[in-house]
């Protein structure tokens, strides 16, 4: 059974690169460039959720969307990586409950093991 990612990105040429990277890992991608619900969120099962702090022409940022995640009940165990290139991002996911983060500029490595140890 192929694992699900929820990716929530704005930049199209991210969400490009991830949407192939993970892709070819043999994930199942689900991928949207504005916030959404926990409920819509918990409504596709994924495995792990991959989500930008900043969501430009967004009603809400990455880290309210994480902690929606983090207090919703059929959510609350989800995994969470925040991805940002906000300087305080230690901070931001604390705040949230965010299970990791990784600073853009990313390491796609880092970011596939990061993801993948999630997803255990």
């Amino acid at each position: 059974m192929a694992k699900r990612i929820v990716i929530i990105e704005d930049d199209p040429y991210i969400m490009e690169l991830l949407i192939y990277v993970f892709e070819n890992e043999g994930y199942q991608v689900s991928s949207f460039k504005n916030s959404q619900t926990a409920a819509d969120i918990g409504l596709l099962f994924p495995h792990v959720v991959l989500l930008d702090v900043n969501l430009a022409g967004s009603p809400r940022r990455g880290d309210q969307v994480c902690a929606d995640l983090k207090s919703y009940a059929a959510t609350a165990s989800l995994p969470v990586i925040l991805l940002s290139a906000e300087g305080n991002l230690e901070l931001i996911a604390a705040k949230c409950h965010a299970d990791g983060f990784i600073a853009k500029p990313f390491d796609l490595d880092v970011l596939l093991k990061k993801v993948s140890e999630a997803v255990l």
